[in-house]
This record gives structure tokens, sequence and C-alpha cells, in this order.
């Protein structure tokens, strides 16, 4: 999902393969907050272990489990994954 703060983490990029999507319903302050909102995360095998990536619904809803591809992400924001969700560019 699109922080909106800079981080300082690297940009890492590598081979995944996407083996599990799960999304949740939550609410922000419990028993104050009655609206809810949803969760999407993304989990990606790598040779250095599994990601887990909090992403937007549309970035959930392009890819599917199975899927291999180059992964670019930065701490735990999802940059880019193969075909389907590409780098936006700055203007």
């Amino acid at each position: 999902m699109k922080r909106y703060t800079k981080s300082s983490k690297p940009v890492i990029e590598i081979e995944a393969v996407l083996v599990d999507k799960k999304s949740a319903e939550f609410t922000l302050v419990p028993q104050l907050d009655l609206s809810h909102r949803n969760y999407y995360e993304l989990f990606f095998k790598t040779d250095n272990g599994l990601i887990s990536l909090e992403v937007s619904p549309f970035e959930y809803s392009v890819v599917d489990i199975g899927m291999k591809g180059r992964l670019k992400y930065q701490g735990k924001e999802l940059i880019s994954f193969g075909d389907r969700i590409r780098e936006l560019e700055e203007f």
C-alpha cells in the first residue's frame, strides 16, 4: 500500500512466486470507531525466505497465487511485481 513517508530502507529486487493472498476486515479503534476497513496482504516466496507485503485492493485483485516474476519492494511497500503491477512514473 502506498506510504506517504520516506523510507530509509533499501529498494530490493528479487525473483519471487506469489504463494498466498489474505484479506481481512478491521476497525481502527474497536468500540469507538464502528466503521470497518479492509486489509490486503500478499505473500511471496523468494530465495531469501517468505515476504509479506500490505497492498491496495487493486494490487490484490490483479495477481493470482502461483504467479512468478520480478518483485521490487522497499521495506513493507510493494513497488512492482511481474507484468501486472508496475512502478508509477513521477511527473
